[in-house]
């Protein structure tokens, strides 16, 4: 997605994506392959360019455990400004009750807030900022079922951002976003290269 943004900058409210140039592995009809079949796990690989880059991604499905591991590789990416990375993964639990690590505990959202906003420039309450800094892994409950996903990044989000968004929880690790420093001086980071993830999805 298009996301601009200046780092340290966004002192409100973090900018939001938008559709602007807007590309996912989905339309790019990418072919699965299998790669492993153990009596522990099956594998399933694809690889597939979309704008900018080409994504790389493992799934191995566990037999006996309810666990699914991803590896998501983003691969020569060519470092454009302004782009947000993300995996998407809507969840079939309604509107979930989300929760996720931080330091020393665990957060969930819209009920361990400090109440009202943070102050001084900060004037979003604290309970509708997105998306969130997390610690090892951000988790999503209903009344029935609850899943957690561990992560490798430092950001997710759990609303949908598209232009359509859709009424239920749609967890977000998000994956690299291409920024330039809020110093009138400062410097772009757009990270070009090779970037790997790992997440477990239990």
């Amino acid at each position: 997605m298009h996301s601009y943004g200046n780092g340290a900058g966004e002192f409100d409210a973090v900018q939001q994506p938008d559709m602007e140039g807007f590309d996912r592995t989905g339309w790019h009809a990418p072919a699965w392959e299998l790669t492993e079949n153990s009596p522990v796990y099956t594998a399933y690989k694809m690889r597939t360019p979309i704008r900018h880059a080409v994504v790389e991604q493992t799934l191995r499905i566990y037999h006996q455990t309810k666990r699914v591991d991803m590896e998501v590789d983003l691969l020569n990416w060519e470092g454009v400004m302004y782009r947000d990375f993300r995996l998407m993964l809507p969840l079939a639990l309604g509107k979930a009750e989300v929760s996720y690590e931080v330091p020393y505990g665990a957060l969930t959202i819209g009920r361990d807030e400090m109440p009202g906003a943070a102050g001084e420039r900060y004037y979003v309450e604290n309970k509708e900022q997105h998306p969130r800094g997390i610690g090892n892994w951000i988790s999503a409950a209903s009344d029935q079922v609850a899943v957690t996903l561990s992560s490798s990044v430092a950001v997710a989000d759990y609303i949908d951002p598209t232009d359509n968004p859709v009424d239920y929880t749609v967890l977000q690790p998000i994956l690299l976003a291409s920024r330039h420093s809020c110093h009138p001086e400062g410097n772009p980071f757009f990270q070009p290269g090779d970037h790997h993830f790992k997440f477990s999805f239990t």
